[in-house]
């Protein structure tokens, strides 16, 4: 199993934290989408990379995955809620393979909200590593001008805070529940996602979140 590369993880001032109402989604996204379980800006983010946590072990820990067809369509009803609330064209939609043995215990994915074109949007997805799955959409993106992937890993910390004035996206990138219940199997993110919740007054709590 290749090791993922080292991204630089955004220093944080606590394990979780949520977006505030329209942070980073281009001005065409609607205040409120009727068929998306939250609404935009209210998406929930938890803190994946702190070295030590719990809330990293959860979702880095490579663990074996049988991937039966309940949970390959527990993985793709998530995905047309994602895909959905980020308002991404089905014609950039890449789908990597439900790899066999080790990985993560969560699918990944990565969103690329196009800063001047929502037609540009892009989704990604997999089981291995988040850098991966931009090379995906570099390999198969039509008419592709993407910096490259050391690029993403240079510059990922302002890429991330939206700081980055000639990269043509904002990018998210965040994890799946493949169980579909609210990672329930996963105790440290329900915790924090529990958390958010209450924070916002009872909002759902989704099978999705980005990840700082």
């Amino acid at each position: 199993m290749q090791k993922e590369p080292s991204l630089p993880s955004k220093q944080q001032e606590a394990a979780t934290r949520s977006s505030k109402p329209g942070e980073g989604q281009p001005k065409y996204h609607p205040d409120n989408k009727k068929d998306s379980a939250i609404n935009i800006g209210d998406t929930p983010v938890v803190e994946t990379n702190k070295t030590g946590t719990l809330l990293k072990k959860e979702a880095h820990d490579l663990t074996v995955i049988k991937w039966t067809e309940e949970l390959k369509k527990n993985v793709e009803a998530i995905r047309k809620e994602i895909i959905s609330h980020y308002n991404i064209p089905e014609s950039n939609v890449f789908i990597d393979d439900f790899p066999e043995g080790k990985q993560r215990p969560l699918r990944l994915f990565i969103v690329m909200l196009h800063k001047d074109n929502p037609k540009l949007n892009v989704y990604a997805e997999g089981s291995i590593y988040h850098a991966y799955l931009y090379n995906l959409i570099r390999d198969k993106l039509e008419g592709n001008t993407l910096p490259t992937r050391e690029y993403l890993a240079k510059n990922i910390v302002k890429i991330l805070n939206g700081e980055d004035e000639s990269f043509p996206f904002v990018l998210h990138k965040g994890f799946i529940d493949i169980y579909k219940n609210g990672f329930q199997n996963f105790p440290a993110i329900r915790e924090a996602l529990e958390k958010q919740s209450k924070e916002r007054g009872g909002q759902p709590i989704t099978n999705w979140f980005k990840s700082n």
